[in-house]
């Protein structure tokens, strides 16, 4: 009776763990970055895509993680950065102050709880969020190539405004078909890295 008792313990137990640590899954909604505090106080302009941009400021990937990220800013007008570090504001590298000169940049400081949400144990590690809070790609930084955001953000085009009950339908279906197409594509390219 007792190896039971210590069994069912033990199930569950392991049935409650894995809830507070869960990763982050392709398309599916994303915590809310919890702010602490921001590098010398400067909230960024939240654009309708945001990459989140986990690292140690004081690795050398951490820098050209964070760099490559920059250089995609000037690409997409759409596109925001957040720097999200576990430093805090006294120990912080002297080349953050050199990404600040950009509007839609900031750095979030002593961000334990965003590494914890996000389920993020290692960096450099970054995440891009669409506007309905869906992770749209995550993984390393070095990796994510411009071609691939292009799937996403469009740059505006001007059009003639259609009925807005067909454009929901419209949008919905099409970025239904977009979103299996894209996940089946990263599925395919995750077996071709394995093997």
């Amino acid at each position: 009776m007792k190896r039971i008792i210590y069994i069912l313990g033990l199930l569950l137990l392991f049935e409650i763990l894995p809830v507070k640590a869960q990763d982050v899954a392709l398309y599916e909604h994303v915590p809310r970055i919890r702010v602490r505090q921001w590098y010398m106080d400067k909230k960024p302009e939240i654009t309708q895509f945001v990459y989140l941009a986990f690292i140690d400021g004081w690795s050398e990937m951490g820098k050209e993680a964070t760099l490559k990220a920059k250089s995609l800013l000037k690409q997409y007008k759409k596109l925001c950065l957040l720097v999200v570090v576990k430093h805090s504001d006294d120990n912080i590298p002297k080349w953050f102050t050199e990404l600040l000169d950009e509007p839609r940049i900031g750095i979030l400081l002593d961000s334990d709880f965003a590494f914890w949400d996000y389920g993020i144990y290692y960096s450099p590690v970054g995440v891009v969020v669409d506007h309905k809070r869906r992770d749209v790609w995550h993984g390393n930084p070095m990796d994510l190539q411009a071609e691939y955001l292009s799937n996403f953000i469009k740059e505006d085009t001007p059009k003639s405004k259609p009925n807005k009950k067909v454009l929901r339908k419209y949008n919905y279906r099409k970025e239904k078909k977009l979103f299996k197409r894209l996940y089946y594509e990263n599925r395919a390219l995750r077996k071709k890295r394995i093997s």
